[in-house]
């Protein structure tokens, strides 16, 4: 195990320096100064702003100096957002993005197994044809459009929930539904595919030919091992959901990391693309490797130690 972990962490730090060089060289080759507004700005005050930041300096030595910050946490300064640390905005509008994106998950991700294995169950019937068409439905519709139906029916005709901002537990209904509407046609159909495969598996004709009960024979044989794709599904899907969707977050104005990844890239704003960059790499190895660990308690026939 101790070796695993070893080796994953070497693995991750070699994945995250890549993601780093290749965010920064990438930026530094879009067309254009991160100081140009729509009031072009005299030269002599850009040739400030670039010496002020370190942009003047050779690209190579830009690098250097990135990475020796990197190194000791330091993401360094806005070059759009006056005195906010990279660090700053990560604090401040991180937890906001998480707090939406945990609970469309909590939600999405029950409601989707639970719907692909009545839509798997039930292969061939009314139910299974009308799951698969919300599924279908759900992946294909954009979310801005389905953000919109909820704030006009329950924001604006009923009055029921706020239709934008964030304060209260009754503004994360709303985006929150609506950014896991999505997940949760992609887990039903992900699930309805996995329990289809392993219905077919000969420990589950065994298992019927013994007497067990169709509960049991789902809940013991044909759900467990059938949630091994869902796992490896929901490590990229929590990471990326919990920084933040742009379309949501700027739909209902929610003060989230979505809409700081959109406009730093934009606004050519180098320090806190590259940061929101790193940081959302840090997420995915993060849960890349919880998936890792989570097969072990699904199956425990996968032992990651070998």
């Amino acid at each position: 195990m101790l070796r695993y972990l070893a080796y994953r962490a070497l693995i991750s730090l070699l994945a995250l320096w890549i993601l780093a060089t290749a965010s920064f060289f990438l930026l530094r080759a879009l067309p254009g100064s991160p100081f140009q507004t729509e009031i072009p700005i005299p030269p002599e005050i850009e040739a400030h702003l670039s010496h002020y930041y370190g942009l003047d300096r050779p690209l190579l030595a830009q690098y250097a100096t990135y990475l020796d910050r990197l190194l000791h946490g330091d993401m360094g300064y806005s070059l759009k957002y006056a005195n906010r640390s990279v660090n700053g905005i990560i604090a401040e509008a991180f937890p906001v993005s998480a707090a939406l994106g945990l609970t469309a998950i909590g939600f999405a991700v029950p409601v989707g197994i639970v719907f692909g294995v009545v839509s798997a169950r039930l292969r061939g019937q009314a139910v299974d044809y009308g799951l698969v068409a919300l599924a279908v439905l759900g992946m294909s519709v954009p979310s801005f459009i389905v953000g919109a139906m909820l704030q006009y029916w329950f924001g604006v005709r009923l009055r029921w929930l706020p239709v934008a901002e964030w304060g209260s537990p009754a503004h994360v209904v709303l985006p929150a539904f609506a950014l896991g509407l999505t997940m949760i046609a992609s887990l039903t159909r992900t699930m309805r595919a996995s329990m289809l495969e392993v219905v077919e598996q000969e420990f589950v004709k065994t298992a019927r030919m013994k007497g067990l009960s169709e509960w049991q024979i789902v809940f013991r044989h044909e759900l467990r091992n059938a949630l091994i794709p869902i796992v490896t599904h929901l490590g990229p899907l929590v990471a990326f959901t919990v920084t933040g969707s742009f379309v949501i977050e700027q739909l209902f104005a929610i003060p989230g990391l979505g809409r700081y990844f959109v406009m730093s890239v934009t606004s050519l704003d180098y320090t806190t693309a590259m940061g929101l960059t790193v940081f959302l790499g840090v997420l995915v190895i993060a849960f890349n490797l919880l998936v890792d660990l989570a097969y072990t308690l699904v199956d425990p026939r996968i032992q990651i130690a070998r």
